[in-house]
């Protein structure tokens, strides 16, 4: 990519495992939050969140920024966790503020995510995880909480 920084990152869950820099992979990743990155580290592969590498989710204009941030506006994304088949996830978000623009519960849920509560969601469910559950709770059983527990095993085991 012609940058100065060191390719070091890979995404697990992308087609090709390309090793990239820092920028290339949030740029790759800019509406890919819930993607399991890994980084070069004293030989070997260890994980890295795109949370820790500074990655923020906007949402409301597909993957960009809102044009009605201004300096009035809050500079600071919202972090929000996020239930996903692959684990729990740090996210940051930053909600759409245009005037009569959809509230952020329809925001999340445009973006498939569902949130835990409707007023100042800090909790968030995939909706892959949500059929994953279905579909063990439906063949195997498997109640919510051994369910929980299993996903926060896959997030650091």
């Amino acid at each position: 990519c012609n940058r100065d920084s060191p390719a070091v990152y890979r995404c697990m869950d992308c087609d090709h495992n390309n090793v990239r820099c820092q920028a290339c992979i949030l740029d790759s990743h800019r509406q890919l939050s819930l993607h399991r990155i890994e980084e070069w580290k004293e030989g070997h592969f260890a994980r890295k969140m795109l949370f820790d590498l500074g990655h923020v989710l906007y949402l409301g204009h597909d993957g960009a920024p809102c044009p009605e941030l201004t300096q009035t506006a809050p500079r600071t994304a919202e972090e929000i966790s996020i239930a996903h088949v692959h684990g729990i996830h740090p996210v940051r978000l930053r909600y759409c503020v245009c005037i009569g623009g959809p509230s952020h519960v329809c925001q999340l849920l445009r973006a498939g995510f569902v949130p835990g509560t409707p007023s100042r969601p800090e909790t968030a469910y995939s909706t892959d995880v949500l059929a994953l559950f279905h579909t063990l709770n439906m063949e195997s059983g498997i109640n919510m909480y051994d369910f929980h527990k299993s996903l926060v095993r896959r997030t650091d085991n």
